[in-house]
This record gives C-alpha cells, structure tokens and sequence, in this order.
C-alpha cells in the first residue's frame, strides 16, 4: 500500500452579500455570474528544522496535534478576515500561538486564487483565476464582500500537496 507525504492547503471563501437586502447573491463579470472568491493557502509546519509533513495511505485532512493534550485543524491557525483596504488579513489565532509555543514554526502563503461560478441557482464550479483578476473582481465589488459571513472567511474545503510518495 503507498504512502503518501504531504502538506495541506485550505480554501477560504469570499461570500457576496448584497447589501441591500442582506440576501446571498452572485457578482457578475462579462457573461458569469459569480458566487463567490476564494483564496487558497498552502501550510508548512516546522519543528526543530524539520519539516512535519502529513503521512497517511491517502491524502486526507486528519488534524494536527500540538500535543497529547490539544489538536486542531491545521486551517485553525489563522483567520481570513474581510479588510476594505487590503481585501483581506490573516490573523494569527491562539491555536498558532501555543503551536509556537511548543516548538513549532507554522508558515503560510496565498498559493492560489478562485472564483465560484453560478452554473444555476443551487450549483457552482470553482474555477481558478489570475490574482490579478481576483483582485479586480473584489475591488470592483467591494461592498458585496463587507458582510457578516466574511469575519471570518469561511473554509469549506481543503488541498493537498503531495510531497513524496512510497
């Protein structure tokens, strides 16, 4: 049976807002209609220099314990927020701080960027996007974005990027 070695990448998501009638709704660019962006970011966990990477006969989303007495998502380390100047912030949360504390380095990075299109009223597709287009879209939309569901951006999925395999 193969063993996988990855890191994990986790999708937060710009949900639209009108603010009008406080109703989800879609943005629209040319001929879409868009249901949401989202910003895609890859985790590298560090200790003692090493790098930890996740193994599993499949690469699947298991957590990560800190320790014997405290595990969490690796996705629970920071917090996307809604920012009307920079678009967006990532906030340390506690659960990175005791990481820290307890000799581990958590990097992250925006690695990719999407945009949810409205195939019908109750479907959507991602598909990825240019950071430039993601950018201009949430510019040109910003007061769609500046809602309730974006404080913090929601995770509704995660990534894997395979590292070695066995």
């Amino acid at each position: 049976m193969r063993k996988y070695s990855y890191r994990l990448k986790y999708e937060y998501l710009f949900v639209p807002v009108n603010p009008a009638n406080s109703k989800v709704t879609t943005i629209k660019n040319d001929t879409e209609n868009i249901s949401g962006l989202s910003i895609f970011i890859k985790y590298k966990i560090f200790r003692n220099g090493k790098e930890v990477l996740f193994v599993n006969n499949e690469p699947v989303d298991t957590g990560f314990a800190i320790d014997e007495k405290f595990s969490c998502y690796v996705s629970d380390f920071i917090e996307c927020v809604f920012n009307k100047d920079s678009l967006y912030k990532l906030l340390p949360t506690a659960k990175l701080e005791y990481a820290n504390s307890k000799g581990y380095k958590i990097f992250y990075e925006v690695c990719e960027y999407a945009k949810d299109i409205e195939i019908n009223p109750v479907y959507s597709e991602g598909t990825f996007c240019s950071k430039e287009e993601f950018e201009r879209l949430f510019k040109e939309n910003i007061e769609f974005f500046n809602n309730s569901n974006n404080f913090p951006a929601q995770v509704p999925s995660y990534g894997c990027e395979v590292v070695n395999v066995e």
